[in-house]
């Protein structure tokens, strides 16, 4: 089966610039984006001062909602020492080695490689077999009894494990069935203990304590990046859905639609299939199709409105020094050196948006009534104080000229 697009492509097609608030993108879907443009699309330098929308006089066409003196609440995730640990554990197994003794046998938390037949009145089911598998032993991958039963096994060993599916399974035919599963281990690997040897010869660090704190240090900035992310789709929604568009610029529109129609089109090429038979696949109409571009468009452009109108208000632009901030930022996130390259990868007006839709969010947050609050993990909230870091990130990406 063909896999549907249809549903998520609104979504897709906003990926690079509406999601650039919440620093998430599909690097796939955005490429295709550009891909279908053929080149098309001017390939101009970060210095380009082009506007987002073709009209200048935004305010004919927006009523954008109030975007100073909001009230929005900063959640930061307190980031505890058993998650550390956990962090830690996790590190330990990706770096298992494998056990070379013979006589080594298998023991919970093992990482064994296995293969495995499944029968049911003596017949292979579906499903039930697989060749090359790698299991952690204590992980409950597998129903209940088959990581036990392979407690004690050494290298090279087979197994018959006599099992039964639990009653809730949702493969109907399984759910209460007696199997018996053959299981051979190919391989055994072992997590290290955390050691002064081990961090030495598996990390950057010196010694257990160094690496302990960097763990903290990255799950610290990890949680403040989630922060300022999700306090940025507050405030871009708190404005958004606040804004009311008068008129939606013709020109603006119609270039919204043929953007979102050549995606489609795109998407059909792949597949290759005619354009009526790619609909058919995905179980859409084409009168379905047309709606969804309608709400693509208008949500675009609404967008894009919105951003030029405050650049325009507050004298904003993208090229002032908090936008070459979110810049900055943007290339971290893309793991690149230049923004040319992202210019490149994704079409100059989308690198546009993205910059302009950040430095706007950053703009309003600047200008916000931020209450800090602390999720403690265990589904409670308190009211504190963010942590110093945490200010800094916030405020680093929003400071005018």
């Amino acid at each position: 089966m063909k896999k549907k697009v249809m549903l998520a492509v609104l979504t897709a097609c906003l990926m690079f610039s509406a999601a650039a608030c919440s620093n998430q993108a599909n690097d796939d879907t955005a490429g295709e984006t550009q891909n279908t443009a053929d080149g098309e699309e001017s390939q101009e330098t970060e210095e380009s001062t082009s506007r987002l929308v073709s009209v200048e006089d935004v305010d004919k066409y927006i009523k954008i909602g109030n975007y100073k003196g909001l009230k929005l609440d900063r959640m930061m995730e307190e980031i505890t020492e058993d998650q550390v640990n956990a962090q830690i554990e996790s590190d330990l197994v990706a770096n298992a080695e494998e056990v070379t003794d013979a006589d080594a046998q298998v023991q919970d938390q093992d990482i064994v490689n296995i293969n495995y037949v499944g029968r049911k009145d003596g017949k292979e089911f579906d499903g039930g077999s697989a060749e090359n598998y790698d299991l952690t032993i204590g992980s409950e991958t597998f129903i209940e009894g088959f990581e036990d039963g392979l407690v004690g096994a050494k290298k090279g060993e087979t197994r018959s494990l006599n099992l039964t599916f639990p009653e809730e399974y949702p493969t109907e035919d399984l759910a209460g069935q007696d199997v018996v599963f053959e299981v051979t281990v190919n391989s055994i690997k072992r997590p290290g203990e955390l050691t002064e040897d081990w961090v030495k010869a598996h990390t950057d660090y010196k010694s257990v304590k160094e690496y302990q704190a960097a763990v903290r240090s990255e799950m610290e900035k990890a949680a403040t990046d989630s922060a300022l992310a999700n306090l940025r789709n507050s405030a871009w929604s708190a404005v958004e859905e606040a804004s009311e568009v008068k008129e939606y610029p013709a020109e603006d529109l119609q270039k919204a639609k043929e953007d979102y129609n050549s995606l489609i089109e795109s998407y059909a090429k792949q597949s290759n299939m005619e354009m009526e038979e790619f609909l058919e696949s995905q179980g859409t109409t084409q009168e379905q199709l047309d709606e969804q571009c309608e709400q693509y468009a208008q949500y675009k452009v609404k967008q894009n409105l919105i951003v030029q109108g405050i650049i325009d208000k507050e004298g904003l632009s993208l090229t002032d020094e908090a936008a070459e901030k979110v810049k900055t930022e943007m290339l971290e996130q893309y793991g690149v050196d230049d923004i040319n390259t992202l210019v490149e990868q994704f079409g100059e007006t989308s690198v546009n948006e993205s910059v302009g839709v950040v430095r706007v969010c950053d703009y309003i947050i600047e200008n916000a009534d931020i209450t800090d609050k602390i999720d403690d993990g265990a589904g409670g909230v308190l009211d504190g104080d963010a942590p110093e870091d945490t200010e800094e990130e916030t405020t680093e990406g929003t400071t005018e000229e």
